[in-house]
């Protein structure tokens, strides 16, 4: 039976990685996360059926111990926009030196070791064309969860022979997301949902010898495609006026501008993971959030301004 170690574990991506991963039956599954009352309470359903560790990927002497152990790494620990471009030495300590600690240990201790890692399609160039794994890598130096991104494909890269890049717009969860207030507005995007992205990183199981040493861009297909400002608009029907859009109205550093992407016909279908669109993950928030008279009225009035600004 195959050792799989999943970092960050207790995140929106990691959850669902844990649920495919126990749906297999076929794997030992180590989960780690920082520990807190959050993640504690996120991962203690899952206790029964796994092993679940506590501690920090910055850890030397844990990382080691765990990479000697494992036969697959699924490294899915780090920090997101916005908080990630807010503080570049934040991200760097979390995402970047956590990636080094556990390449570096795989190199020394388990060369055979195979990393599955997340990164991001905003390293790529804006383009009105649809983009390519192959598209040319041109972001934004302001943008700095891009850069620490490139950083880490490079470490993987140059320190690893087993391993696959995994490139991925910003998830749709199913709850309130503050990804989805990062773009630019009326642009073109295209998104992918969580349990996609976590399908298509499970599925990848089956497939490490076709896929060793490939970056390839994991996307939600035509079904995920819209303009941003209608996607807002969207979102404020469903979830009302809340507080996120007033922290990225005057905080947030940075928005990112809309790309499309090119489908890999072959990659998708030896994956099967474009099953959510858009519509469908509308409709499961729809299902979860009320909103109260007040938060509706303020939602009612930016509509209408965002409706204007696409008219004019």
């Amino acid at each position: 039976m195959e050792k799989i170690l999943v970092t960050g574990a207790s995140g929106s991506l990691g959850i669902w990685v844990l649920k495919y991963l126990l749906s297999e039956n076929k794997y030992e599954i180590t989960a780690i996360d920082i520990k807190s009352k959050e993640t504690i309470k996120k991962l203690k359903p899952y206790h029964k059926r796994l092993n679940i560790i506590y501690g920090d990927v910055e850890d030397y002497a844990l990382i080691d111990s765990l990479v000697k152990e494992h036969d697959i790494i699924i490294h899915l620990a780090g920090i997101m926009p916005p908080l990630c471009n807010l503080n570049h030495n934040f991200g760097e300590q979390i995402d970047l030196l956590g990636t080094e600690n556990i390449a570096r240990s795989i190199s020394f201790y388990n060369p055979d070791c195979f990393l599955i890692y997340p990164s991001t399609t905003y390293l790529y160039e804006n383009s009105s064309k649809e983009i390519s794994s192959s598209s040319p890598i041109n972001y934004n130096q302001d943008d700095y969860f891009s850069g620490i991104k490139e950083q880490c494909e490079n470490i993987i890269k140059k320190k690893l022979k087993n391993y696959i890049i995994f490139r991925m717009p910003f998830l749709m969860e199913d709850s309130l997301n503050q990804h989805l207030y990062l773009f630019q507005k009326n642009t073109e995007i295209e998104l992918l949902s969580t349990r996609d992205a976590a399908y298509a990183i499970v599925s990848s199981l089956k497939y490490l010898t076709e896929l060793n040493k490939k970056t390839k861009i994991i996307s939600g297909g035509e079904g995920c495609r819209i303009n941003s400002t209608s996607l807002l608009i969207k979102l404020l029907e469903i979830y009302g006026y809340r507080k996120n859009i007033l922290w990225n109205t005057f905080f947030n550093t940075f928005q990112y501008s809309g790309n499309i992407y090119k489908p890999d016909k072959k990659l998708i279908k030896m994956l099967n993971y474009q099953n959510d669109t858009i519509s469908s993950f509308l409709e499961t928030l729809k299902n979860q959030y009320h909103n109260n008279f007040f938060s509706k009225f303020l939602a009612k009035i930016y509509i209408k301004k965002l409706e204007r600004k696409m008219k004019s």
